[in-house]
């Protein structure tokens, strides 16, 4: 279990858990081998949001900006709506990405990594947010293990 401020998060044994060097950089989950020099392609990302000052944001607004936001610096598809999911009790959105992976495929080209977005509202109005991250081909594999680590999370 990685207890991250406001949250607690269950995670596979052999994961290390990487705390950001800057406030403002993602908490990291993974597994030592699915992280390179060009990013994490396989585990978690964690991170929040600060609410926009002096607005009150629904989960919906919060997670189309963040989804615009994390497009201007990255190469990025939204799969279909954000779709409500419930975490730690709180109703949250679950959308579903697709990037290029840091990992290439067997034959080296760049292969498309699926990108599993939860989102959720804190009390404060700021919103904490996780992406799970592998490429497509072995998405659905770790997909109960991501699943797993959702139904885990606690706030305090």
């Amino acid at each position: 279990t990685a207890n991250l401020g406001p949250m607690k998060i269950s995670r596979p044994e052999n994961w290390v858990v990487t705390l950001p060097e800057q406030q403002g950089q993602f908490v990291t989950i993974a597994h030592q081998a699915g992280v390179t020099n060009r990013g994490v392609g396989y585990g978690v990302l964690l991170n929040g949001a600060p609410g926009p000052q002096g607005q009150k944001m629904s989960i919906d607004e919060m997670t189309v900006l963040l989804i615009k936001k994390i497009q201007e610096s990255n190469e990025l598809e939204q799969l279909g709506a954000p779709q409500p999911l419930t975490v730690g009790g709180v109703e949250g959105r679950s959308t579903f990405l697709r990037s290029p992976s840091p990992f290439p495929d067997s034959k080296g080209q760049t292969q498309p990594e699926r990108d599993w977005l939860v989102t959720v509202p804190m009390r404060d109005g700021s919103m904490i947010f996780m992406i799970f991250v592998a490429p497509q081909a072995d998405f659905d594999q770790l997909q109960p293990t991501y699943q797993a680590m959702v139904k885990s999370v606690q706030f305090r």
